[in-house]
């Protein structure tokens, strides 16, 4: 009867050890797609083309055969223009001296990575070397190595906190961002990214 009893026992033991490690597993996954949703979300490059440069299409096409591209969008210099007119408010009409032909600013590409697995983060790299080398490409500005960072530094919850800051603080509304920075103590830390 005793050993009935333990038998009982330990089945019901080994039968709660697999559920958790089954919830584990679970939990971990669903983890990573938000780990990649996120990233996939969040990491662009901008991609400025050369002024005297002006076959935009081929430049385009070419973007679209690297692999590991997720989307191609296109701003016009004319458009960049008017985005930092916008950006200026009242002060915008400074910025009217570069209208036409005098406008300075690029066309450039802004373009979001597939991340399918963390893996892929790896493969960042050679998407930036792979862009650099198409003729007419100038310059490039990528955020991903802030993201990647602070996944490396603070995980999950710390890619969470940076999101989260990063919408308040593109909302423009300071004191929102600091009320979140005085319920996140250590939110103040992802600053440096």
């Amino acid at each position: 009867m005793k050993k009935k009893i333990f038998i009982s026992f330990l089945v019901i033991f080994l039968i709660i050890c697999i559920l958790c490690i089954i919830l584990k597993l679970y939990y971990m996954n669903k983890e990573k797609e938000e780990i990649i949703e996120i990233l996939e979300d969040n990491i662009a490059f901008q991609v400025y083309v050369d002024n005297a440069y002006d076959d935009i299409d081929k430049i385009e096409k070419q973007i679209s055969e690297i692999n590991g591209i997720k989307s191609i969008e296109f701003h016009s210099k004319e458009q960049v223009l008017e985005e930092m007119k916008k950006t200026l408010g009242a002060d915008g009409d400074l910025l009217d001296v570069y209208e036409g032909e005098n406008n300075i600013f690029p066309n450039s590409f802004i373009i979001k990575i597939e991340i399918s697995n963390l893996d892929d983060i790896e493969n960042i790299d050679n998407i930036e070397k792979e862009l650099l080398d198409i003729e007419g490409i100038d310059d490039i500005n990528s955020n991903y190595d802030s993201w990647v960072n602070v996944y490396e530094d603070y995980g999950i919850d710390g890619l969470r906190q940076y999101l989260d800051m990063l919408n308040i603080a593109s909302e423009g509304d300071s004191e929102k961002l600091e009320e979140y920075f005085e319920q996140n103590e250590d939110a103040e830390e992802l600053l440096r990214y």
